[in-house]
């Protein structure tokens, strides 16, 4: 384990990283789940994966069409036309912003057919839950810290 100083520099990098390794996880994540709602959402929920489990709109919003897809029986071509509709709505589509890993922010057909381009492997919707479960736990945990040590330094003024 890597040892942080209290130097507020250090801090904010850690928690830039750790933020960066939770992006990571969730677009591996999506990749798992994307290609193959039908088979993928159960497993998903099943690890406790839901919307919130990732933290940028377009993600969410990719998840939530997945679901759709799942619960509501959608073939590929109607998700990704709903997916586009959505991300669309929400300012999150440019059909010219060509290939752009991690994806994201901005979305074009290409990267969702990249993001299709998995196959099903349930061992890596384990693995990849419950290393952003981790990651999100720590981020919860060092905000608590970051909220306490606030407090208590209020109160010494």
């Amino acid at each position: 384990m890597q040892i942080v100083s209290a130097n507020p520099d250090a801090i904010h990098t850690a928690a830039a990283k750790l933020a960066e390794k939770r992006n990571t996880l969730e677009v591996g994540l999506m990749v798992e789940i994307f290609h193959s709602p039908a088979r993928t959402i159960p497993l998903a929920r099943a690890v406790g994966i839901d919307r919130d489990s990732f933290a940028s709109d377009d993600l969410q919003i990719i998840f939530l069409a997945c679901e759709m897809a799942c619960d509501e029986g959608l073939d590929r071509d109607t998700l990704f036309r709903f997916i586009e509709n959505v991300l669309r709505q929400h300012n999150l589509w440019d059909p010219k912003a060509g290939f752009a890993p991690p994806f994201g922010p901005r979305w074009c057909a290409e990267n969702l057919h990249i993001l299709a381009a998995g196959y099903f492997c349930p061992a890596a919707i384990k693995s990849l839950a419950g290393r952003l479960h981790d990651v999100m736990r720590r981020q919860r945990e060092a905000l608590e810290h970051l909220r306490h040590a606030s407090r208590l330094l209020s109160e010494a003024l």
